[in-house]
């Protein structure tokens, strides 16, 4: 679960991800970015990231691919 979470920080940050990790000064602070950003590229709510919602976000299918560590299509946390 962990890793997930990683990987699925990693393709809703991608590159910003050093500049966000300053605004944090805490892991419940990052937790809750990640949450927000999550349930931000979550557009159909069902608590899951396709890829066409990754997509839609210009998340990279590279990126995506690397986050879905259980190759099932889609992200949860």
């Amino acid at each position: 679960m962990k890793k997930t979470f990683l990987m699925a920080s990693a393709l809703m940050f991608g590159a910003s991800l050093p500049a966000f990790a300053d605004e944090v000064k805490t892991q419940a602070e990052l937790d809750t970015k990640v949450q927000e950003k999550f349930t931000e590229m979550d557009a159909d709510k069902n608590g899951a990231i396709s890829w066409n919602e990754a997509d839609a976000a210009d998340k990279s299918r590279e990126d995506f691919t690397a986050a879905d560590t259980n190759r099932d299509g889609s992200l949860s946390m």
